[in-house]
């Protein structure tokens, strides 16, 4: 019988358990945490967070968005699409 090694959060891991979307996450708050100026390859990182969530939401599933591993894979990376912000108030 096959082991299911799938990871424990949604998204492609690199062997230690940790998806990347997890990492990318931890990294942005970190870099928004951060008072230094932002190295170059922070500015590379933000930028593909900021091409990659819009990209993914507009994937979203017509049902159980609440509970689907299109919102968890958005909120990995630190964003929750079903989350109201200041632009969607009225």
């Amino acid at each position: 019988m096959a082991q299911d090694r799938s990871p424990p959060f949604v998204g492609q891991d690199f062997g230690d358990g940790v998806s990347v979307g997890v990492k990318a996450g931890q990294r942005t708050v970190a870099l928004l945490k951060s008072k230094r100026v932002p190295m170059p390859e922070d500015i590379k990182h933000m930028r593909r967070i900021i091409s990659f969530i819009p990209r993914l939401s507009m994937q979203a599933p017509r049902k159980n968005r609440e509970t689907s591993r299109w919102r968890y894979a958005l909120m990995n990376w630190g964003h929750d699409p079903l989350s109201l912000t200041d632009a969607d108030s009225p």
